[in-house]
Formats: structure tokens, C-alpha cells, sequence
């Protein structure tokens, strides 16, 4: 800077007044410098995190996995019908808060059939 141009600024900016303008500046170049490099790495962020949503998606698996039909599935059974869908598992149906509900004894045929574990029900 030329001798000129110090004298100049000096002449404008008193020294009090000088120090809180370059931390001011200071304060808005790196506010810039910060908001230019977020811009690069945000497209970059974006397309990981999309990533992973996709790859943590996890689907139920439909009732038709187990073997029902899909038209079974839509209609009112009655409960020999019912139970003739499961042959061999054993099986019961239970009425809770007035709606029949079939319930599987062992844990592991409810996974297969239902897709999860059927939590106990308390009266």
C-alpha cells in the first residue's frame, strides 16, 4: 500500500473506527467464504443422504409373501376358512376389545405370517 493511500485512510476511518471496520470486513469475508463452501459441499451432502434413505428403507413384506392370495385377503373369512389357510400351525382365534383377532402361539409363526411378532395382549 502507497504511502498516499495509508494517509488516506487514516484521514477516514479515526483509529477507533478503523479497528471495528476491518473486524467487521473480516467478519463478512468469512461469512462469504463460509457460504462458498457450503455451496460446494451441499450437493455433495445432499446425494448422501439420499443414499442412505434408500438404503435404511425398509419395506413390510405383504401379506401375499406368506402365501394367501391376495383375493383372500380382501374378503370376510369365516374361521374354518381361516384356519384352513395355516394347516399344520397351530392357531387360535381371540376376541379383544370386541374384535376377533388370530393368534399364533409360537413367535415364529407369527413372524412368518404376519411379518412381526404379535405383542401379548393383557386383560
Amino acid at each position: 500500500m502507497k504511502n498516499s493511500d495509508r494517509d488516506l485512510l487514516q484521514d477516514l476511518f479515526p483509529d477507533s473506527s478503523r479497528e471495528a471496520t476491518l473486524l467487521r470486513g473480516g467478519r463478512v469475508m468469512r461469512r462469504r467464504r463460509f457460504v462458498h463452501r457450503a455451496a460446494r459441499v451441499a450437493p455433495f451432502i445432499a446425494v448422501i443422504a439420499l443414499a442412505g434413505a434408500l438404503v435404511l428403507r425398509h419395506e413390510q413384506p405383504a401379506p401375499q409373501s406368506a402365501g394367501i392370495p391376495a383375493t383372500v385377503t380382501k374378503k370376510s373369512l369365516t374361521d374354518e376358512q381361516l384356519f384352513a389357510l395355516f394347516p399344520g400351525v397351530p392357531k387360535a382365534i381371540m376376541t379383544v376389545n370386541g374384535q376377533k383377532r388370530l393368534i399364533f402361539p409360537r413367535p415364529a409363526d407369527a413372524v412368518r405370517y404376519v411379518g412381526r411378532a404379535v405383542p401379548e395382549t393383557r386383560t
